[in-house]
């Protein structure tokens, strides 16, 4: 055993402790600003507390924070949180979910298991099952204090077999469908049925993973196809929905090369400031994809923080591993 090895791995745990104490008790003005902007998620209830009183813009509901709890006890909990918020005459926090229906349910149970989307698309009365099927889960969402749902999917569905190497990404088993049009239609319906229930919806995950074939869980990955053929094709459903409702905008991990060769999307300020805010002229709120994904975690987890911090996105989210907030907290506050 090589002694010094294990001294400074000791050294670092102690450190990591000290700051992750910091910041859930008494945490500078700088990390608070720096909480505005991410949502994060969590191991333990006093964590989320502590998260919800020192001004993190939100938290992320996984399913191991409701395993085994009936709604009324997952209704409480998130009321409990919100108080705590509203105790410190802060603004409401951000309750997130991912319950898109089908494959991704994160809160079934307690919340009732519902079909994919792509169920109901090509029905003869499509829309309006949507629209109900959207204002029905908004209003179990909302009623036990969901405020944001990551959903729906709108990238377009992939022509052939996943890649044997697609293990969580599975959008062919999520997308809606491979025509732009029909998408839109589902979507916006499904939106809008959210929305009357009091949960806001995000579109996911822009600039569209129907010609991505690798797993940006787990891989980088690049986008090859111009813009002038994206506008009209997977960007169709990101623009019409965004301009007409409240729809959130997820941003994939995914280098859009043509536009920006070198960083993903995500945390891009050609795809970000210029494509998105200005030429699309979106100014829907922006959140990542988890940045302890895959494909941003392995170009250096504080690269990728400060990269996208430097932008305009709206939201970085950090969901799957909840010390990473530590660590993105400490990278912000060096940079």
């Amino acid at each position: 055993v090589n002694l010094g090895v294990v001294g400074y791995v000791l050294v670092d745990d102690l450190r990591f402790a000290r700051l992750r104490e910091q910041l859930l008790t008494n945490p500078p003005a700088a990390a608070r600003a720096i909480n505005a902007r991410l949502i994060v998620g969590f191991d333990r209830d006093e964590q989320a507390e502590a998260l919800a009183r020192h001004g993190i813009a939100g938290l992320f509901i996984a399913r191991k924070n409701i395993q085994g709890l009936s709604f009324a006890q997952v209704q409480s909990k998130l009321a409990h949180l919100q108080e705590v918020r509203r105790s410190t005459g802060q603004a409401p926090l951000i309750l997130a979910a991912d319950q898109e229906g089908g494959v991704a349910s994160r809160l079934s149970p307690p919340l009732a298991a519902r079909p994919a989307l792509s169920t109901l698309a090509f029905r003869q009365d499509g829309e309006q099952l949507v629209y109900a099927y959207g204002r029905e889960q908004g209003r179990e969402l909302h009623e036990l204090g969901i405020t944001v749902n990551f959903s729906p999917v709108v990238d377009l569905l992939p022509q052939g077999p996943s890649s044997p190497l697609d293990r969580h990404t599975k959008i062919s088993q999520r997308a809606i469908a491979d025509d732009p049009r029909v998408v839109t239609h589902i979507a916006r319906a499904y939106v809008r049925g959210l929305e009357e229930s009091g949960v806001v919806a995000v579109l996911k995950h822009f600039p569209g993973l129907q010609k991505v074939p690798a797993d940006t869980h787990h891989f980088s990955a690049d986008l090859t196809i111009p813009p002038s053929t994206l506008m009209h094709n997977d960007w169709l459903p990101f623009r019409e929905i965004a301009a007409n409702s409240r729809a959130w905008i997820m941003v994939a991990h995914v280098r859009l090369t043509t536009v920006d060769p070198n960083e993903p999307a995500s945390m891009s300020r050609p795809v970000i400031d210029q494509l998105l805010r200005k030429e699309l002229s979106l100014h829907n709120p922006l959140v990542t994809d988890d940045l302890t994904m895959g494909a941003a975690y392995n170009r250096g987890f504080c690269r990728s923080v400060t990269a996208t911090y430097a932008t305009t996105m709206d939201y970085l989210l950090i969901s799957f591993d909840a010390d990473k907030y530590v660590d993105a907290v400490q990278c912000l506050m060096r940079r």
